[in-house]
């Protein structure tokens, strides 16, 4: 999309991005988009990390597999151009597995004690 446009441009146009909510193909291609343009932006991406980060964070929770894929890929085009979010991110991913973990386990045991 911004191959031509300047870093100014590449960041308005990423932070507009991610206002977007719609349909699955939709999600898929904001954040196919976001990850080029965080590729292109390299640590320039840094004023929008955050919002970059939860953006992605609550479409990894999308019933969609092809959404938790384009998602996942942007998380680690982010962690490329900002590598000190790495162990915040990482640790906030370990903490998500041990609740999901939990859950499984949780449930797993009243289904074989009512079968």
């Amino acid at each position: 999309i911004a191959s031509h446009a300047s870093e100014q441009q590449q960041t308005w146009l990423l932070a507009e991005l991610l206002k977007c909510q719609g349909s699955e193909w939709q999600l898929q291609v904001v954040l196919s988009e976001a990850s080029h343009l965080t590729t292109a932006l390299g640590a320039a991406v840094l004023p929008l990390a955050n919002m970059l980060r939860d953006y992605c964070w609550r479409c990894l929770d999308h019933r969609e597999y092809s959404v938790r894929f384009e998602a996942a890929t942007t998380l680690a085009s982010l962690l490329r151009a900002c590598p000190n979010m790495s162990l915040s991110l990482l640790t906030q991913a370990l903490k998500e597995m041990i609740v999901c973990h939990s859950d499984l386990v949780q449930f797993s045991t009243q289904e074989s004690a009512n079968p």
